[in-house]
């Protein structure tokens, strides 16, 4: 800025301090009134950007981004923001190269080092990206944000301690973050700390009663009556937390269910079939069942989970809601599946009515759902402190035939392990009455 008159420094600080007070027509004409004196300015030219980006002009934006990053060496704030235009523009790839590019050029501008690793994290390159939010956070000792992203990412690839660690330092730095409370919870609901996870929870129930993933898991945990289902947001937002490395997980857990819930299925599969995947997650499955469709639909309430399941072209269509929402999609099926959806789902009566309307008459519906001890079997459902119901054989057999629907296989088995014990489950099929 030493380039410029004091009169027009003075001009600057104007704009400037019109922008921060959210005058950003004023800051605009003040920036454009220096630009046509100073037009290669880069400070000058990230200034003017940084005003289109908040009036949400991101075209315009990004051109001056651009342009600031034309001198050699490149002028690194202008660099950062259009790093974060490619973000808003989903241009994941050119996102990631210009961080990258920034972390070499300057390796301790630290907000880089974390949008880095959100990106590094999306694409499901957990080592990597927890190094490069180790970094950030090395740099960045006072954002709270930066210490519940690391403990997101620990806890992701199994550092669970310091993932702890992280947790409460992000807490230490901003008492009142809910966020670093939850993640909190949910780790020590995960560790079977479960007096630890009462503890936070209670906190956050304590200043948002409504809170939905606080209220289920205080419930999962039997201190509050059980719920018919679990809700809607902590499901998406559980599934979206793990969805780059759900399909990794599920293999250490040895599991199979939806080979399994096939094979009891197979006997029923005709050809040109219209199908629906209920809770799809990532397609686990789908391609058993692609040879026998005619179209394949899955419905999911995770939006990254979806992304995943549409990389790899299986389905013809992908529906993100509630199943219990009314669906967007008026076809009749010639089948519809869900394995471990229904584990979300206590009362299951109305997952069961919603599914007859989508079925067509004679249709199939294949599903799984975790069993119940033998002392529980007097309970139609349990809500157990893992967050998923478990259902008696009786109570499914029973609401499935008042939805109008006869029971055409009902068999017990494994449906993976957890903590290194088998979880034990039903695989059901059913007809619909013509």
């Amino acid at each position: 800025m030493n380039e410029i008159s004091l009169g027009d420094r003075k001009a600057f600080s104007e704009a400037y301090d019109a922008h921060r007070a959210g005058d950003l027509e004023r800051a605009k004409q003040l920036y454009e009134g220096l630009l046509a004196r100073y037009p290669d300015l880069s400070p000058l030219l990230n200034a003017i950007g940084t005003v289109y980006l908040d009036c949400n002009r991101i075209d315009e934006a990004e051109k001056y981004f651009k342009k600031a990053t034309l001198q050699a060496p490149p002028y690194i704030p202008a660099l950062y923001n259009l790093a974060r235009i490619k973000q808003i523009k989903a241009e994941t790839s050119h996102a990631l190269a210009l961080y990258e590019r920034i972390t070499q050029l300057q390796p301790e501008f630290g907000p880089a080092w974390n949008n880095l690793a959100l990106i590094l994290r999306g694409q499901g390159r957990m080592e990597q990206a927890c190094r490069a939010m180790e970094k950030a956070a090395g740099l960045m000792l006072d954002h709270a944000e930066v210490f519940n992203n690391l403990g997101v990412m620990l806890e992701a690839v199994g550092r669970l301690q310091e993932a702890e660690t992280s947790f409460l330092k992000a807490i230490e730095l901003h008492q009142d973050y809910f966020s670093a409370h939850f993640n909190l919870a949910c780790l020590y609901h995960r560790l079977e700390r479960f007096n630890d996870a009462e503890r936070e929870l209670e906190w956050i129930l304590a200043r948002r009663p409504n809170d939905p993933g606080a209220l289920f898991l205080l419930q999962s945990l039997g201190r509050l009556p059980s719920p018919r289902r679990a809700p809607t947001e902590y499901v998406s937002k559980t599934f979206d937390d793990c969805a780059v490395t759900f399909e990794e997980k599920l293999a250490k857990l040895e599991y199979k269910t939806p080979q399994m819930l096939f094979s009891k299925v197979r006997p029923y599969l005709g050809h040109d079939m219209t199908i629906m995947d209920l809770g799809c997650g990532t397609g686990l499955g789908a391609e058993f069942y692609r040879p026998f469709a005619r179209s394949i639909h899955g419905m999911d309430c995770s939006e990254r989970m979806l992304s995943i399941a549409e990389k790899k072209g299986i389905y013809h269509r992908l529906i993100r809601q509630d199943i219990l929402s009314r669906w967007k999609t008026d076809k009749s099926y010639d089948l519809i599946y869900s394995s471990d959806c229904l584990v979300y789902f206590g009362d299951l009566r109305p997952v069961f009515s919603i599914v007859a309307q989508h079925l067509r008459p004679g249709g199939i519906f294949a599903f799984t759902v975790e069993g119940m001890e033998e002392q529980e079997e007097s309970r139609g459902y349990v809500l157990r402190r893992s967050g998923r119901f478990a259902h008696s054989t009786h109570y499914v057999e029973t609401c499935l035939r008042n939805k109008g629907f006869d029971l055409v296989v009902s068999s017990g088995c494994v449906l993976r392990k957890e903590a290194g014990k088998p979880v034990t489950g039903l695989l059901v099929v059913a007809r619909l009455v013509e």
